[in-house]
């Protein structure tokens, strides 16, 4: 399926409009969705376009926050291994975006418990499980 054809860009247009008059939000994204709706991706440097430093320092702040970021779905990876393409699950045979929430779900849960390298990198602290469950 592709970005288009999974109508997440205008899910996004809905989402981000309401939200206009407090500014505008944006996702970081490869230059796969660069021409997507509320997307920014990396400066290219180019033989046309030679990126200024501030534009060689966000590239690398930001590649440093998806190193981390994949360490996550790395984690979920490695505890719940059976959701991973290359086992076998396939698209319209099995509940697959059921089985990753879950497998998130539960992670942020344990994260919640015990810890995470993840919110360390970002220097936040995360949610106590019931402050994450709504139980508060």
């Amino acid at each position: 399926m592709s970005w288009r054809q999974s109508g997440i860009e205008e899910i996004l247009r809905d989402i981000f409009s309401e939200n206009m008059e407090q500014g505008r939000l944006l996702l970081y994204g490869d230059h796969a969705y660069s021409l997507s709706f509320s997307i920014i991706c990396p400066f290219k440097d180019t033989i046309y376009n030679q990126m200024i430093q501030e534009e060689k320092a966000f590239n690398a702040k930001m590649s440093a926050y998806g190193i981390a970021i994949e360490h996550g779905f790395g984690k979920v990876d490695d505890l719940w291994s059976f959701i991973a393409f290359k086992n076998g699950l396939q698209i319209g045979l099995y509940r697959i975006g059921a089985y990753c929430a879950i497998a998130i779900l539960l992670i942020n849960l344990q994260t919640g418990l015990y810890g995470s390298q993840i919110p360390l990198h970002f220097k936040i602290m995360p949610p106590s499980v019931d402050s994450y469950l709504n139980l508060e």
